[in-house]
């Protein structure tokens, strides 16, 4: 697996749910399940890539809620 600096992570993890979220959103508004439902599912990949991506570059664990540049298992600072 490639890595990619967990600030990028943030970045992409938060536009790509605000955008499906708003896609889901406008599909409920004008009743369109297709889109609906393809706005839910990008969301739920979007959760998917943040779990397989979002690690420590130092011990590999998974950051959780932290977004500061302190890994929060083992203390070292995070690359940008």
């Amino acid at each position: 697996m490639p890595y990619i600096p967990p600030k990028t992570v943030r970045i992409v993890y938060i536009c790509v749910l605000v955008g499906a979220a708003l896609a889901a959103l406008l599909g409920a508004v004008l009743s369109s399940t297709a889109v609906m439902i393809a706005g839910m599912g990008v969301m739920l990949l979007d959760v998917i890539f943040h779990f397989l991506w979002y690690r420590c570059p130092h011990c590999g664990r998974h950051l959780g809620r932290s977004w500061g540049d302190y890994c929060p298992r083992c203390g070292k600072k995070l690359d940008a």
